[in-house]
């Protein structure tokens, strides 16, 4: 289950980009909250460990998980196993966890006012929001041409995984669980790091949102400066 953050299209800084959609209903668990859940009779063999950011923390398969499902499942299967673990996060305590399915504006504001360039600032802007999908890919291993796992995922959750049948079929539960793990935490890295400024905070929406359309337009008209206005 991939959910999209929401945007409206950027074309021009002059244009109001931003507004403050109402969250819509998202699979998550609350900040702090490390969730682990079981799953289906195809997917007992398999079992992910969330955390607080619906990433996977840990992964935990049978070394013989792929006798157990077909071969043709071994991505739905993990997909399937990782969306159940999201959608088990919907409910803690009996009550629906919502979380934003995109960055707020005073949240993505300091971020947006560090671009130094109008494709910086597009870019980060369209990451923060979810748009953006991040890549990774396990090992290649030897003999083979194709890396151990691919997985995909935007700000806010996993996308897609891959895994390599061939490499599966001998590698083993451990095997998986250290490869996704790893893509997991490169994927991790990529994304934009929220950051907060006290002097930001203290303005009122009108101003905050006007120095960003205005730092937007500075970055369109005259390149990258050597610093974000102030």
């Amino acid at each position: 289950m991939a959910v999209a953050g929401w945007y409206n299209h950027y074309d021009d800084p002059d244009d109001e980009y931003w507004s403050e959609e109402p969250e819509r209903d998202r699979v998550g668990p609350r900040t702090g909250a490390a969730v682990q859940q079981h799953f289906t009779p195809e997917l007992s063999v398999i079992r992910f460990v969330l955390d607080d950011e619906c990433f996977p923390q840990d992964v935990h398969a049978a070394d013989d998980w792929t006798l157990r499902v077909t071969p043709s499942r071994y991505d739905g299967a993990l997909m399937d196993a990782y969306n159940d673990a999201l959608s088990a996060l919907r409910t803690e305590d009996d009550r629906l966890i919502r979380l934003p399915t995109s960055a707020s504006f005073r949240e993505a504001a300091p971020v947006l006012l560090l671009a130094r360039t109008a494709e910086e600032y597009r870019q980060t802007y369209l990451d923060l929001m979810g748009e953006i999908v991040h890549r990774a890919q396990g090992h290649i291993p030897a003999g083979d041409i194709e890396p151990t796992v691919r997985v995909e995922a935007t700000r806010f959750q996993l996308t897609s995984i891959e895994v390599n049948a061939r490499w599966a079929r001998v590698a083993g539960g451990q095997a998986l669980t250290a490869e996704l793990l790893e893509c997991v935490a490169a994927i991790k890295a990529q994304l934009p790091v929220l950051v907060t400024d006290p002097e930001l905070d203290a303005q009122p929406d009108g101003e905050l949102f006007l120095r960003l359309a205005r730092h937007a337009e500075y970055l369109a008209d005259l390149g990258a400066p050597d610093g974000y206005l102030r």
